[in-house]
Formats: C-alpha cells, structure tokens, sequence
C-alpha cells in the first residue's frame, strides 16, 4: 500500500483507497451534480451509505435511521429500480460495501460484532433467505465509520473513527472462505490534518 496521499476534492487518496474527510478552516468545496438518484420514490428518503455492484451496474443506497436496514436499487443513470427491507438487519449507513468477489453485499455491525453478507438472486433482489453473518475480526474496541473490500483481492477495509486507523483484513480472515486466519494490519492516518474521518471507498482503475 503506498503511502503517497493527496486531496481529492472531499476526499484524500491513499493508495488505491478513497477517504472522506473534512477538515477544520478547510475552503467551501465547489459541489457539481453529475447524477440525480431517484430513490425518494422508493421510500430512501434520508440516504446514508452507497455501494456500486460492478458486474449488474447498479447503485445501492441505504436508508440512514434506526430502524431494519432498507435497500434501494439504481441503475447507472440514476432510475429507481427498487427497494426492499431487510429484517433484523440493522447497521449504521456508512458501513456497506459490495463484494464484486462473491456478488454480495456486506455491511458491517459493530455494535453486535458481526459481518452481515447478502448475496443477490438471479431477479437482482437480495435474497434474504441466504443472509449470512460472520464473527467480525478482532480489531479491538472501534468505531467504523466506513468500509470498502477490494474487488480482486476480497481485501476488508474498515476505518476507525477511533483510532483515527483503516484496517486492512486479508479475505481468509473475514468472507468465511478457507484460508488462513492472517492478523490485520493498519494504515495510520495521522498525516491527514481532519478533524472528521467518515467514508471509504476502493478505487478499482
């Protein structure tokens, strides 16, 4: 992983990886909108976390609340393809990412430790019936404010709020695959002059 970092717009680049930031006394940035989600009609009206499924080229958005997770689908353009409630489910927003490897979705929740992965059925729909939840590894006390998985390698990325930290968890010791259960390891994040450390991303190109 390179160490090289720089700013991208509302984000800091490192390596192949995307952090949103926001850092105190920073300039107002200049937002343009280059896509016009229409989720509001499938009942996601206050988003809080998005993921892309590569292979069906859709958006995912998940409802930001309190309440079982709620899941609606975009296309590429932007269109309400639809929604669906995930019961028993419940994660905050910002945890949920796509796992091109095994097209599913996983989100992650620290509250009960766990790892939730819902693969998708051949309608394009989560199937809920095959909801799968894993032991999430053992980072120490944290407060994920974000995640990503690398689309070759199954890599788990989490970013501790805490810490101020992105582990970085090899695919055996997470997806529930076989493979050795390798520790973790860290990526420091003390460079980066923010005051509020709050989603993540891969970039794959």
């Amino acid at each position: 992983m390179s160490a090289r970092m720089s700013w991208v717009r509302a984000g800091v680049a490192l390596g192949g990886l995307m952090l949103i930031a926001s850092a105190a006394g920073a300039e107002e940035l200049s937002v343009r909108a280059v896509r016009d989600m229409n989720a509001r009609s499938q009942g996601i009206v206050n988003p809080g976390g998005i993921a892309w499924m590569p292979g069906a080229g859709r958006f995912v958005l998940i409802q930001q609340g309190a309440g079982d997770v709620r899941l609606g689908t975009l296309d590429a353009f932007g269109d309400a393809l639809g929604a669906q409630t995930l019961g028993g489910v419940r994660v905050r927003s910002e945890n949920i990412a796509f796992d091109a490897k095994r097209s599913r979705l996983v989100m992650l929740d620290d509250a009960a430790n766990e790892l939730i992965a819902v693969p998708i059925g051949p309608d394009g729909r989560f199937n809920e019936a095959l909801v799968t939840r894993y032991a999430a590894p053992a980072l120490g006390p944290l407060r994920a404010a974000g995640i990503a998985i690398d689309p070759d390698s199954g890599t788990l990325y989490v970013l501790d709020r805490l810490s101020r930290r992105i582990a970085v968890v090899p695919d055996g010791s997470w997806s529930g695959s076989a493979g050795r259960n390798e520790r973790a390891g860290w990526i420091e994040l003390d460079a980066i002059d923010a005051t509020d450390l709050r989603g993540l991303g891969v970039d794959a190109r």
